[in-house]
């Protein structure tokens, strides 16, 4: 249940071939909640139409800062959304390092 007193960290993942499911989520959460959406997004095309928007609770995340070697290695031999799939874990384990974020609910668009 959703508390209206409690601020959520919710994250993502998508490019732009999704980028109106994107929004509809964004404008979603924001309906029913106080909260913050974190987007890791491979693309630039991407993350510069979310740049544009000027979203103040949205953070853009590039897939580069989260990439490191092995992810590199397995990124071409995976569809994407399997790499999409692969590169939650380590997404997760940057928010929670980098924001030092409690919690946070996971979201697939």
């Amino acid at each position: 249940m959703i508390s209206s007193k409690q601020r959520y960290n919710f994250c993502t993942i998508f490019d732009y071939s999704y980028f109106a499911k994107g929004l509809a989520l964004y404008y979603s959460l924001n309906k029913v909640c106080d909260c913050h959406l974190y987007v890791f997004t491979p693309d630039e095309r991407c993350k510069k139409a979310l740049q544009e928007k000027q979203f103040s609770n949205l953070t853009i995340v590039d897939f580069n800062e989260v990439e490191d070697k092995e992810l590199l290695e397995v990124k071409s031999k995976r569809d994407i959304a399997e790499y999409f799939w692969t590169i939650k874990g380590s997404c997760l384990q940057f928010l929670f390092s980098k924001f030092n974020l409690v919690a946070i609910l996971d979201i697939r668009v």
